[in-house]
């Protein structure tokens, strides 16, 4: 009988919109498991509980005598769900071994096997260890001889095998999609890259990533690649068009998000993937992460950016965080603030939407840091009308960054010591809960929650000519830019109608049988 793996996608919190389902597709850790357990000859189930509210049901009913385990991809948001789906499978089937894999575990280990429900753990990378567990759950191998993972001994204690090697990016097969099942789900869905992305003869955007790189070099303070330590690895331009010619003739898909903390961070692949395209006159659009000090004289030049949007880049995604200099000083962010409109200003007049993620709220960050963030994205939209902004995030200190670590010695804030206990520790939206958070300045939330609102608006006036949306988006600039929170009339009015958006939403999703904007899992 062929031995079938069961792998579960979880949602990325417990309150998520499944309006937007299918805007992502599962997680990266995921696909690469998956894809590779196929090579072995194994039955591979994906269970996406970002596509389906009643997810739990569809994989315990996948649960039978061929199963030979169950793999969870957890972040600390997802504990909670992972806890209870692992919980409900070995109530139905106790001799399934559960494997956890993602942040959560990799963050702590020996808490995570601990539990009654998880067997074993993958603390690293997961390509050799996954082909090694594979042998050890077909009697093949001792599983104390895998590196990278964790189990329990005979008396319940957990046992951490040391660090595995880290994966050959170009000895990873390109991701097998047969395994979503139905991929028109995620090939056919609007997203927010389909709104980056801007086509050529008003043709539907069909967008699937492709993993162009692995790790990253750099130390940001709120990022978990610091403790990871993982070396940035990349495929050549070779194995990158040759997989995105398969992703085209199999699934017709005409756009692509390149999986990469920094595609720019070698010219010469960049240069010989343009060539590449050029040479065999290739049609596509693609998608990719960035820095914003790439944009200089002697890196970025105006003429190869168009090169770029010539051969289809319409969207790079850059981490701006602050419009403060003292606060990017902070996190180690390694940029300029200076760099943040020149880049925006570079990129005007082409088909390239440039979108900058901003963050607020860091430990250490005064009023007038955080006014200057907003001041800079009035002005980088000021500067080029296609400019998409991620945020500003009010800052959460999720397990897993320097800045989490200062946060709870400086605070004496108690993290759980069992896996269990992270239900009660975390809120809906998967970030440790806090009373307070008192590194906040007097009237943060609010003047934040206030800007946010302004943002939106002229995020969707931005594209809107004429007199009236020239005046709107003056208006609604100074607004950002001066702070001034008097009487905001527009900000009724908006709420207002996207409350009557959000009903009707609900109601034609009824209509059709489907769940409402806000599935409760």
């Amino acid at each position: 009988m062929k031995k079938k793996v069961i792998l579960i996608n979880l949602p990325p919190t417990s309150r998520y919109d499944y309006s937007a389902a299918g805007t992502l597709y599962p997680a990266t850790g995921l696909l690469a498991v998956g894809t590779i357990l196929k090579g072995l000859d194994i039955d591979v189930r994906l269970v996406d509980g970002a596509i389906r509210s009643d997810y739990a049901e569809e994989a315990l009913g996948l649960i039978g005598d061929d199963v030979l385990m169950v793999g969870f991809s957890v972040m600390t948001s997802q504990v909670p769900m992972a806890l209870y789906m692992s919980r409900l499978i070995k109530e139905k089937r106790p001799v399934v071994p559960i494997v956890w894999g993602g942040i959560h575990p990799i963050l702590f280990p020996e808490q995570t096997v601990k539990s009654d429900y998880v067997d074993i753990v993958v603390t690293g990378e997961g390509h050799r260890a996954t082909m090694e567990l594979v042998d050890h759950l077909l009697g093949r191998m001792d599983i104390d001889r895998i590196k990278g993972i964790g189990f329990k001994d005979v008396s319940g204690e957990a046992v951490l095998t040391g660090q595995g090697e880290s994966d050959d990016i170009n000895a990873l097969p390109h991701f097998d999609y047969s395994i979503l099942g139905d991929s028109e789900i995620y090939l056919g869905s609007r997203s927010v890259y389909s709104r980056e992305i801007a086509v050529d003869n008003g043709e539907k955007v069909r967008i699937m990533p492709v993993l162009t790189g692995l790790g990253c070099c750099y130390k940001c303070q709120f990022c978990i690649n610091v403790f990871l330590k993982r070396k940035y690895r990349f495929r050549p331009a070779s194995s990158i068009i040759g997989e995105i010619k398969k992703l085209q003739r199999r699934y017709r898909a005409n756009a692509f998000i390149f999986y990469d903390e920094d595609f720019l961070i070698s010219k010469q692949r960049l240069l010989e993937f343009l060539d590449l395209i050029e040479k065999e006159g290739l049609k596509f659009y693609w998608r990719i992460w960035a820095r914003v000090n790439y944009f200089r004289e002697n890196y970025l030049t105006k003429d190869l950016i168009l090169r770029m949007e010539k051969t289809g880049l319409r969207s790079i995604v850059m981490g701006a965080e602050s419009g403060s200099q003292k606060v990017l000083d902070l996190i180690e962010k390694g940029i300029k603030v200076d760099s943040i409109p020149y880049s925006a200003r570079l990129l005007n007049g082409t088909k390239i939407t440039p979108r900058y993620s901003f963050i607020v709220g860091i430990n250490g960050e005064n009023k007038d840091d955080t006014l200057k963030t907003y001041k800079l994205c009035g002005d980088i939209m000021d500067i080029n009308r296609r400019v998409d902004i991620a945020g500003p995030f009010i800052f959460r200190y999720y397990p897993g960054s320097p800045i989490f670590d200062k946060i709870v010695e400086s605070y004496n804030i108690e993290i759980p010591r069992r896996l269990e206990d992270w239900r009660g520790a975390l809120s809906n939206e998967g970030f440790l809960r806090m009373d307070k958070m008192p590194w906040l300045w007097p009237g943060f939330t609010g003047t934040v929650v206030f800007l946010n609102d302004e943002l939106q608006l002229l995020s969707r006036f931005q594209g809107v000519g004429g007199i009236f949306g020239g005046l709107v988006k003056r208006y609604l600039r100074w607004r950002i830019k001066s702070s001034c929170q008097i009487f905001p009339v527009e900000i009724y009015v908006f709420n207002f109608m996207r409350a009557v958006y959000h009903k009707y939403s609900n109601f034609k999703a009824r209509q059709r049988g489907g769940p409402a904007r806000e599935g409760v899992v």
